[in-house]
């Protein structure tokens, strides 16, 4: 009897891998038309996995695409991610609904991480596309511009 709480305490040691390094995430854009903001708990393991995650999107001021004004992501909006090879690449993707109208928001955030391996600017894209009308083809409206992520 005595033999089992052993074994089941030396399981639990091999078992337990070594412990993840975590890092802040936090990436943003701040254009004339564009705010966005995300914030998570990034693995260093390479797995790519973003936790505690948050994000808002915000359309701002003339020239912004027809659809919502504000976009909560949350974690299963998060499409795609590459962490790989110095690189932070983020795509987000959030059906909408207002006035009557639908469509999707995608965000794509593609970075480099610095030397310091602290900061990552790079670039982002923006694209609205609106259900299409009968028969037709999906209005969209794509917006490019400058972003950058952090790494703490």
């Amino acid at each position: 009897m005595t033999a089992r709480p052993a074994l089941l305490a030396a399981l639990l040691v091999l078992h337990a891998g070594p412990a993840a390094a975590t890092a802040n995430l936090d990436c943003g854009i701040d254009d004339r038309a564009v705010r966005f903001e995300l914030s998570g708990l990034m693995g260093r393991s390479g797995s790519g996995a973003i936790l505690s995650f948050r994000s808002e999107l915000r359309l701002v001021g003339r020239g912004t695409p027809r659809g919502p004004t504000r976009v909560v992501f949350s974690q299963e909006d998060v499409v795609q991610r590459w962490i790989v090879g110095g690189r932070i690449d983020i795509a987000l993707r959030r059906a909408w609904s207002r006035n009557g109208r639908k469509g999707t928001v995608t965000v794509i955030l593609r970075t480099a991480v610095d030397e310091e391996e602290l900061e990552a600017p790079g670039t982002y894209e923006l694209i609205v596309t609106q259900e299409a009308p009968r028969g037709g083809k999906p209005p969209s409206r794509t917006i490019r511009g400058k972003a950058g992520c952090s790494l703490g």
